[in-house]
């Protein structure tokens, strides 16, 4: 997991303070004075605000993340593969699907 990197002065704001100072923050990542801002509450970092551009490619990078499994999950299925295979009407009469 990767660590976190922060600049306390810029980056860890208390929820309350968020809360009251919302516009600002949001101006602050803008102008890129901030990449991130950490929102604390009890002294736990609870959330994140990220720019939108961020969180965009943060999904992407998901999205990529889940093709690569799953292509991962094909490659391993296929390395298995019997050769065997059971039609739907074989399926119907083993299981009694219809009925």
């Amino acid at each position: 997991m990767a660590t976190l990197s922060i600049n306390r002065s810029m980056e860890l704001v208390s929820v309350t303070e968020a809360a009251r100072h919302l516009a600002g923050l949001i101006s602050r990542m803008k102008e890129n004075l901030a990449s991130k801002i950490f929102l604390t509450k009890n002294n736990t970092i609870e959330a994140v605000l990220l720019p939108i551009a961020e969180y965009e490619k943060l999904l992407d990078l998901q999205e990529e993340l889940d093709h690569f499994m799953l292509f991962q999950e094909i490659r391993q299925r296929e390395a298995a593969d019997t050769g065997k295979r059971i039609s739907l009407a074989e399926l119907d009469k083993k299981y009694d699907l219809e009925g």
